[in-house]
């Protein structure tokens, strides 16, 4: 009787117990997915972009060509992608950079990508059951996530190979017990050489660790994810193609995975057998060994995964803000966009612009008018119909081109480089770019600041003139912004002059941020020396001076 009344105590308990998890499970998940709702369409608050590129710049741009550094930094992508990051994983957020990051070119999956935003942009439920399972990969680290996918391992010593041995020799003595007692003499021996080797590999076992960890729980995710998602969708293939070559993995990532300190009965049996067999080596052997061959389906789980997260984060960037889709066209049509913005710039006065059959465009105007954000408006959003399909326009057409940009060059301290140094390598690098592309968009803001006006603006002049002088089948396109007005007379056929346009009233300088035919009717910079407060005699005598500048100027 009290036999069973016990029995029926632990059944009671371990149901009690079951109930209370998966209740706290239920609990979890409401939590969770009321987060994901509320989160929809809304930028993230905090990011951690630690080792941001990691896959990128460790992947990708050994096989495709990359946006260059000058250009990234000069068109603040930095903080146009942490406006579009709303990855749940590392694996979405490297996976967005890269797509993001990869220079103009039709690439074979981007109709794949756009199917999958917008089928999460339309069914809540289709992509709450996605991110719900990629929020069970936790890993946070780049390098931990991709290391394993992306570089080869370290070759692990030969001794290491003679590891499987020691299970077999344990076995071999246990059986040789049976018939010979005095064979349990050589336990002793086997140990030693086993204690030995397991102080000499703890070093190498310990870096595997977490990104096997990560690696298990990735696959595992992937596993989850293949069960929702449509059958016929490309990642979905993807993940089903690659899984079963990587079973082997998924259990020696758990066997390294366990941790003894955590009170686990399960891993504190295998600690002993770490110990006295060396299982884990063993374990490492063959981890390395499947690594080694399986690499590549390894590398296309993590990037159909995180694939789902990058779309996922565009549908909801679509969903809190006001876009379009672009509509490409051949290499010699205009390049068209109506109403254009910059995303990160609050209230944004929109501007329009059409580059053909003139492909130059001068934008002269005073300091403050927005020149500068209308020229990163123009790259950023050329990127991002390229790489995303999207725009923060109106309306947009044109061809697949390059980006390439100087706005923005310092001196190099670290190289020794002066200002003008900076530029000049950059423009002579847009020169030699402009030669390989079919179609590439140059834009630049003040070029060779960093020397004397007469060379400033005969040196420009040449540049721009050169560039928009068409080669074969290539074609340019220039947009350049300048303080210097005597530019626009100096610079060959094929450019436009624009300016932005300002008023000075008594008490203060307005902008209205359009863009506007002509060159710039004004100049605001001594008008402001007097607005912040310099005194009136240095006004005066500084109009006094720009006058005498104005009339030498004009004066054949």
């Amino acid at each position: 009787m009290k036999v069973a009344v016990a029995i029926a105590l632990l059944l009671v308990t371990l149901a009690g117990t079951e109930a209370w998890s998966r209740l706290q499970f239920r609990r979890r998940r409401r939590r969770l997915v009321a987060a994901l709702e509320s989160a929809w369409g809304r930028p993230r608050d905090e990011q951690n972009h630690a080792e941001l590129g990691h896959y990128h710049h460790t992947y990708v741009a050994r096989s495709a060509r990359s946006i260059d550094p000058t250009t990234w930094s000069d068109l603040c992508f930095d903080d146009v992608f942490r406006f579009l990051d709303r990855t749940q994983t590392v694996l979405g957020r490297e996976v967005l950079y890269s797509r993001v990051r990869t220079l103009a070119g039709s690439r074979p999956d981007s109709t794949d990508f756009e199917n999958l935003v917008v089928r999460f942009g339309g069914s809540g439920a289709a992509r709450l059951e996605v991110q719900l399972e990629l929020a069970r990969i936790t890993e946070r680290s780049a390098v931990t996530a991709w290391d394993i996918a992306l570089v080869e391992p370290p070759a692990l010593p030969r001794w290491m190979y003679w590891l499987p041995g020691l299970p077999v020799a344990v076995l071999g003595i246990a059986f040789g017990a049976l018939l010979n007692p005095a064979a349990l003499g050589l336990v002793f021996p086997v140990w030693l050489v086993a204690l030995t080797a397991r102080f000499k590999m703890a070093p190498r076992i310990a870096p595997w660790v977490a990104p096997l960890i990560s690696a298990g729980r990735i696959l595992q995710a992937a596993d989850r994810v293949a069960r929702l998602e449509l059958a016929s969708a490309p990642t979905t293939l993807t993940i089903r193609r690659c899984l079963p070559l990587l079973q082997g993995f998924s259990r020696v990532a758990r066997w390294l995975g366990r941790d003894p300190s955590r009170g686990d009965l399960a891993a504190l049996i295998a600690e002993y057998f770490n110990w006295f067999l060396c299982f884990d080596g063993i374990a490492l052997l063959f981890a390395t060994g499947i690594v080694n061959r399986r690499r590549g389906e390894l590398r296309q789980v993590a990037e159909a995964l995180g694939t789902l997260d990058a779309a996922i984060s565009i549908a909801s960037v679509r969903a809190g803000t006001t876009w379009t889709t672009p509509l490409f066209t051949g290499p010699g049509h205009p390049l068209t966009a109506i109403a254009l913005r910059h995303p990160l710039v609050a209230g944004c006065v929109p501007n329009s612009l059409t580059l053909g059959p003139e492909d130059g465009m001068i934008l002269t105007g005073a300091n403050m008018t927005g020149k500068s954000t209308f020229l990163r408006a123009i790259g950023t959003n050329v990127i991002l119909a390229q790489s995303l399909d999207m725009v923060f326009c109106e309306r947009y057409e044109g061809p697949w081109m390059v980006v390439r940009t100087c706005l923005s060059p310092s001196d190099s301290l670290a190289e020794g480089k002066s200002l003008y140094q900076v530029e000049a390598e950059t423009v002579i690098d847009i020169l030699a770019e402009a030669g390989r592309s079919a179609v590439i968009l140059c834009l630049f803001d003040e070029l060779f600041r960093g020397t004397n006006s007469v060379d400033r603006v005969a040196a420009s002049a040449a540049v721009y003139s050169s560039l928009l002088a068409s080669e074969g089948s290539s074609r340019r396109m220039v947009i350049a912004a300048t303080h210097d007005l005597e530019l626009v007379k100096f610079v060959d056929s094929g450019f436009g002059a624009y300016h932005f346009g300002d008023r000075v009233s008594e008490n203060r300088l307005e902008f209205e941020y359009r863009l506007h035919p002509g060159v710039a009717p004004s100049r605001n910079a001594i008008a402001l020396l007097r607005l912040l407060g310099a005194g009136p005699a240095l006004v005066e005598d500084a109009r006094r001076r720009a006058d005498r500048i104005e009339a030498a100027s004009a004066t054949p």
